[in-house]
């Protein structure tokens, strides 16, 4: 936003989130799952470039998975069980259920996921097949 010169409101007018959610965000709160994919996609770069955990801009999109498939993909590439899972990373029995039924977790809760599989969140939620 500031690279581009724009304020919080024409950024909302052009990605489709709301100016008071982008004026949070840049407080430091978390946006919806939805919203910064907007914004992402607006802006043509990675979620995980919007949250800083890479300086890469890029993304090669892909919607070939979603998060579900990824998370069954990860257990199973890594050996781990979904019990392991839930207990280092702090996730209840409750929300992995809900996961298996197509929720998608917060974005706090993706960046834990993340940052627990050693990939972005983009390859978590099917954006991109790059790791």
């Amino acid at each position: 936003m500031f690279e581009r010169k724009m304020t919080t409101r024409e950024l909302a007018e052009v990605s489709g989130c709301s100016q008071t959610s982008i004026s949070a965000w840049t407080r430091g709160v978390y946006p919806k799952l939805s919203n910064i994919t907007k914004l992402a996609d607006y802006l043509d770069c990675s979620i995980d470039f919007l949250l800083g955990r890479t300086d890469n801009t890029k993304i090669l999109f892909s919607n070939k998975s979603n998060f579900i498939e990824r998370l069954k993909t990860l257990l199973l590439q890594e050996k781990i069980k979904v019990y392991s899972l839930q207990k280092e990373c702090g996730v209840s029995n409750s929300m992995a259920s809900k996961w298996q039924k197509g929720k998608i977790p917060k974005l706090d809760t993706l960046i834990v996921l993340a940052n627990y599989f050693d990939c972005s969140v983009d390859y978590l939620i099917g954006r991109t097949e790059i790791r």
